[in-house]
């Protein structure tokens, strides 16, 4: 139904052209020569091919959009699904951080993984910028 809503005009002019061309094609037929025929019967099936082409490119926008709706979706519950936990690993590593009584060692593994958990933050944040993009 979008179809008709969306392509309406373009339709009702293929209509039209198939009616009158062929109303044409049956008179020519009755009337005229066979090179007229032929004319006239190849401008009906062009106008047919017209009307085909529409349809096959309007289902090809529709598969498009559709495919570019889901890879958003997932990329969108991905990004999320992927946030939660290192925001989380990051808000421990942070409370670790605070801690008075760690050693050297231990005061590096945090810092690493604070730095670790971020890069990753701002990676996933440009992979999701990248797909709205694209």
């Amino acid at each position: 139904m979008s179809f008709i809503r969306q392509y309406w005009h373009y339709l009702l002019l293929c209509l039209l052209l198939l009616l009158v061309y062929s109303n044409a094609i049956i008179n020519l037929l009755q009337k005229s020569t066979e090179k007229a025929s032929f004319l006239y019967a190849s401008l009906f099936f062009g106008v047919m091919l017209l009307l085909l082409n529409g349809y096959v490119l309007y289902i090809q926008q529709e598969k498009h959009k559709k495919s570019n709706q889901t890879k958003t979706d997932f990329l969108i519950h991905m990004n999320h699904a992927i946030r939660t936990p290192l925001a989380v690993i990051c808000g421990i590593a942070e409370i670790f951080d605070a801690q008075a009584n760690l050693d050297d060692k231990q005061k590096k593994l945090v810092k690493t993984l604070i730095s670790s958990t971020s890069s990753l933050k701002v990676l996933a944040d440009d992979i999701l910028k990248f797909s709205k993009s694209s």
